[in-house]
C-alpha cells in the first residue's frame, strides 16, 4: 500500500515499510561483500538511534557523517534521520579546513568518521561535538586528549542537560512522537566556490 498523507512520507516510514516488504532481500553491501538485509538494516538503525539517544542526541540535533561509501554510512544516515536528528553528510574530498568549518557551522553534536578520514578532524576545535564514532565498526572514540576532570564533568553535565531538555520538550509537545514529512532530515553543504560552503536543508 502507498502512503497517501505527504506528512507520513518520511525516511523512517520508508525504512520500516521496506523491512516489512523485503525483509530478507539485500539492502546494502560492498562489492563482492556480505550484504545487509532490510531487516538487519532496520535493526542496526534502531540500535544506533538508541545509542545516539543515550549520548544525549535529540530531535533537531546535527549528526555529521564523514566517510567513504560503505553500508555503515547508510546505517548512520538512517539512524539520525529516523530519530528526528539532522544528518550532515560531508564530502570526503573536502579540505580539513572546510570540514572543520562545516562541523562548527552546523553545530554538529555527533560525528561518524571513517578511520581513513579521521586525520582530517583529529585536531579540530569543535565545542559542540560530544560524540565521535568510528564509521568502520561503530567504535565510540574517546574524547580529545584534553581529558582533565573539569572537561569530563562538563561533558557529563551537558549530556544530562540534553536528556532533561528532551524530557521538557516532550512535555511541552515540541518533540513529535513521529518524524513528519516536513521535518528537516539533512543539511547538504555545497562546495563553496566563492567562500565557505553553504548548507542546503532538505526535508
Amino acid at each position: 500500500t502507498r502512503i497517501s498523507d505527504p506528512a507520513e512520507r518520511t525516511l523512517r516510514n520508508l525504512l520500516w515499510r521496506s523491512a516489512e516488504l523485503y525483509e530478507n532481500r539485500p539492502a546494502l553491501s560492498m562489492v563482492n561483500g556480505a550484504s545487509l538485509t532490510y531487516r538487519a538494516l532496520l535493526e542496526q538503525v534502531q540500535s544506533l538511534s538508541r545509542f545516539l539517544h543515550d549520548r544525549g542526541i535529540i530531535a533537531g540535533d546535527r549528526v555529521a557523517i564523514l566517510g567513504e561509501n560503505m553500508p555503515n554510512w547508510g546505517v548512520a544516515f538512517f539512524a539520525a534521520a529516523t530519530m528526528g536528528a539532522i544528518a550532515v553528510p560531508i564530502l570526503p574530498d573536502f579540505h580539513s579546513a572546510e570540514i572543520h568549518h562545516i562541523l562548527r557551522h552546523s553545530e554538529a553534536k555527533a560525528l561518524f568518521v571513517s578511520r581513513r578520514l579521521f586525520p582530517k578532524v583529529e585536531d579540530a576545535e569543535l565545542p559542540a561535538l560530544t560524540t565521535t564514532v568510528l564509521l568502520d565498526d561503530f567504535t565510540l572514540l574517546p574524547p580529545a586528549i584534553k581529558k582533565d576532570k573539569l572537561a569530563e564533568l562538563l561533558d557529563q553535565g551537558s549530556r544530562e542537560f540534553a536528556k532533561l531538555k528532551e524530557a521538557a520538550f516532550r512535555l511541552a509537545g515540541r518533540i513529535p512522537s513521529t518524524v513528519r514529512g516536513n521535518d528537516v532530515a539533512s543539511i547538504i553543504y555545497t562546495s563553496g566556490t566563492t567562500g565557505h560552503s553553504k548548507g542546503v536543508m532538505l526535508t
